[in-house]
């Protein structure tokens, strides 16, 4: 059975590579005018999906062209002289705004670039159209704690501006009273991404595509576990990790969910309007989770609508709480 990618806890700490300093990361401060929009990108413009989403996934398969236009792989300076590394996932929320795991960030000064419109990291063949964008500026939550992965998000903002397309275009933050107050337990949301299929075995794997990580996108729907199961399941980790209503957790079954090389890819809801479109929000953030879908042991996601007031202050430059 197929396990999705999604990087698992040990994303921001198996890299072998040069640390930053911590004046190389922002918090919330020092923004400059020029990389705050004027509001989040709305319907018709963000969550379309070019090739639409058609039955539950119930295991890890290929995604289609176009089906997660704002999926982003971060790309890594190899300090030993290999060129880039394709680690963490983020998505694209506006024209100059990569969202991503706060953990992708810290301490990695050798993230430098952010690649969308990718569908298959091998191929020229495959119809995508994959664009490099230097990163202008790298954001961490600032209670962000590498300890606990409490306030695992952060943001990346882009040198310059992108041009919207059917294989490039945003996912729709979820905005909306009904969504901001909604717990998803129960809801089958999809993840999607680049990492391994199996846990490679170490912690410091090198990020290469082949036997255990496909170079093609891959998806998979996880189910949300309620949070009081969460709760129970990751007790024994003590105060190291707290699972409270800033997360969400998904995939309890196992079989199927994240694994290394997916943190900081989105949780999407798919939603449909009157024409019956399929358009996309995203719920939660890869953060965390023991290992590659292991049963009774749900991935953590950040749940994305606690943190939207930290999202409209950082890429809005006003919080309309």
């Amino acid at each position: 059975m197929i396990n999705l990618s999604v990087t698992v806890l040990c994303v921001c700490v198996c890299f072998e590579h040069v640390l930053c300093n911590d004046d190389d990361v922002d918090t919330t401060d020092n923004l400059e005018n020029s990389d705050y929009i004027t509001d989040f990108p709305e319907l018709p413009v963000c969550g379309i999906s070019k090739n639409g989403f058609y039955t539950k996934v119930v295991g890890g398969v290929d995604a289609n062209l176009g089906e997660f236009p704002w999926m982003a792989l971060l790309g890594y300076n190899d300090s030993a002289g290999n060129g880039t590394f394709w680690s963490c996932g983020g998505s694209l929320i506006s024209q100059r705004h990569v969202l991503t795991a706060a953990h992708c960030i810290h301490n990695h000064d050798e993230l430098y670039v952010v690649r969308l419109g990718e569908l298959d990291v091998l191929r020229n063949d495959d119809g995508a159209t994959p664009l490099d964008v230097h990163i202008k500026r790298k954001i961490e939550h600032e209670a962000y704690s590498a300890n606990s992965f409490q306030h695992d998000i952060g943001l990346l903002i882009l040198d310059t501006d992108v041009v919207f397309s059917d294989l490039i275009r945003p996912i729709c933050i979820p905005l909306l009273p009904e969504l901001r107050n909604n717990l998803f337990e129960d809801y089958n949301p999809f993840i999607a991404g680049w990492g391994y299929n199996a846990f490679p075995g170490h912690a410091n794997v090198q990020f290469r595509f082949g036997e255990l990580r496909k170079s093609h996108l891959q998806k998979v729907s996880v189910p949300v576990t309620r949070l009081s199961q969460c709760q129970e399941v990751y007790k024994s980790y003590g105060k190291s990790l707290k699972i409270d209503d800033k997360v969400i957790c998904g995939g309890y079954e196992g079989g199927k969910n994240s694994c290394k090389g997916d943190s900081g890819g989105p949780l999407m809801l798919p939603n449909t309007n009157s024409e019956q479109q399929v358009y996309f929000y995203q719920i939660g953030i890869v953060s965390l989770a023991p290992l590659c879908a292991l049963k009774n042991y749900p991935t953590v996601f950040t749940r994305v609508t606690h943190y939207i007031p930290w999202l409209q202050t950082q890429v809005l430059g006003r919080a309309d709480f």
